[in-house]
């Protein structure tokens, strides 16, 4: 799992966390015990994804996960309505 920022027209930065899941993951749950372990500093959002850009050295590349996701699969449901 990787954590980055996804800015929105708004100029807000949305929160988003990218998991590689080797199995089924129930998303809407998973997120739902983030915000209850975690607060405010939970993501607005979870993203499945196949695996984890990385640099040569292995670290994660944040500005690639956030340049590959939309701002609307960034946005929690409630404020893709409005």
């Amino acid at each position: 799992a990787a954590a980055y920022g996804v800015q929105t027209a708004r100029g807000q930065t949305l929160l988003v966390a990218a998991l590689v899941c080797r199995g089924p993951v129930d998303v809407p749950q998973t997120l739902q015990r983030c915000h209850a372990v975690l607060g405010q500093r939970a993501p607005a959002r979870l993203v499945k994804i196949e695996r984890l850009p990385r640099n040569e050295a292995g670290k994660v590349l944040r500005r690639e996960l956030a340049a590959r996701t939309t701002v609307r699969q960034a946005l929690p449901e409630a404020e893709q309505a409005g």
